[in-house]
């Protein structure tokens, strides 16, 4: 119930923020005087007084007169902790008995879902679920089809409505960059595997333990894995894709810009998933192959387009994704789809071929571990 409230007021502050804007106080002069006053005094402390609002008040004004505001947010922020720490010491028995001795599905009043006939894929699906982070998908997307509503309505918006904002997304690199940042949102758990099984060798020991003793094949692995990676990641690819429909249908892509930056999209995910899953099966931790994949190479990407090497930023794989929908189809994008393309296929190859070996000898090498713990 808490993470519902939480959600639906981070939406409702994203709703106000954004197409009110700079009309805010148009907006509240339908409200009684007294009201209206109380609402936007509300928001604008609400808009000022948190830690963001505190150093940029800090660093625009005399420090002296920013003392009373950080000490007001440091009280603030030090009280919901407690409050929050009492009610989850409250709580952990009750929560503790939630997560162990009663289903998921029980408490929400849900169906359980099949086992079917591939068990360790609903178990990684399942695993994955309890930790969806669907508060940063619903800021994601509350922005995201806000934007797509402004870029089909052009000239069209409300004047009532904010722009400034979507005016600050355009200058900031519109379709092209936003898609491209939520195509790598996507991707983070492709890349990021070896959480998605065990946090370390130990639990991973007990659970190859009987893993191993099945007659599961690398490829059941494999659609484990995808399907668990596709459930956290579908919805910001989701959103991409209402993006990109919006700049067709806006005029500011063109056909042969949407469909390549799509696929351009599904190319990244899969070239990720490759390598993750490699990583995975080969017993890596991958933290530096999963910060370079989805931090590194978007720095690179901005590091070429601002030292003006567009065609070697659009050789790589983000870059796939940003130069097709930031200017017509050419040669950089069908080189970095060609090499991405090629190292995703040999990469999967090698790792359905091998991969029930390298977990067997990763177990081998790291089981006495689990005893001496």
């Amino acid at each position: 119930m808490g993470e519902k409230i939480a959600m639906a007021l981070i939406l409702l502050y994203l709703l106000v923020g954004v197409l009110a804007g700079e009309n805010l106080r148009e907006w509240l002069e339908v409200l009684p005087e007294e009201l209206a006053g109380l609402l936007l005094h509300i928001f604008a402390r609400f808009h000022t007084d948190n830690p963001f609002g505190v150093m940029r008040y800090w660093m625009h004004t005399q420090s002296a007169l920013a003392t009373e505001a950080v000490i007001q947010v440091i009280l603030i922020g030090a009280g919901l902790a407690g409050f929050f720490a009492l009610r989850a010491a409250w709580r952990m028995q009750a929560h503790f008995h939630d997560l162990h001795y009663q289903p998921f599905t029980a408490a929400q009043g849900a169906k359980r879902p099949v086992v079917g006939e591939q068990p360790l894929t609903w178990w990684a699906v399942k695993r994955v679920a309890r930790f969806s982070g669907r508060v940063n998908l619903w800021l994601a997307g509350g922005f995201g089809l806000m934007y797509a509503a402004y870029l089909v309505a052009g000239d069209a918006w409300p004047a009532w409505m904010g722009r400034v904002v979507f005016v600050m997304c355009d200058q900031a690199g519109g379709v092209p960059a936003l898609t491209t940042a939520l195509a790598l949102l996507a991707a983070v758990p492709a890349a990021f595997q070896y959480g998605l099984w065990d946090s370390n060798a130990q639990d991973r020991c007990r659970r190859l333990e009987l893993l191993l003793l099945t007659e599961l094949e690398p490829r059941d692995y494999w659609h484990a894995a995808a399907q668990a990676a596709w459930n956290r990641g579908r919805g910001y690819f989701a959103i991409a894709g209402v993006l990109w429909v919006a700049g067709f249908c806006a005029g500011r892509l063109s056909l042969a810009q949407t469909l390549a930056a799509g696929a351009g999209g599904v190319l990244l995910w899969s070239l990720y998933f490759a390598l993750g899953f490699r990583a995975f099966s080969r017993g890596m931790h991958a933290n530096g192959l999963g910060m370079l994949l989805t931090v590194g190479l978007p720095v690179l990407l901005l590091g070429a387009v601002c030292l003006g090497w567009p065609t070697a930023g659009a050789a790589l794989p983000p870059g796939i994704v940003y130069a097709s929908a930031s200017a017509p189809v050419g040669f950089g994008p069908l080189i970095g789809a060609l090499l991405a393309g090629g190292l995703a296929l040999t990469t999967a190859r090698a790792s359905l071929r091998d991969g029930d070996a390298e977990l067997r000898r990763w177990y081998d090498r790291h089981s006495g571990a689990k005893a001496l713990r």
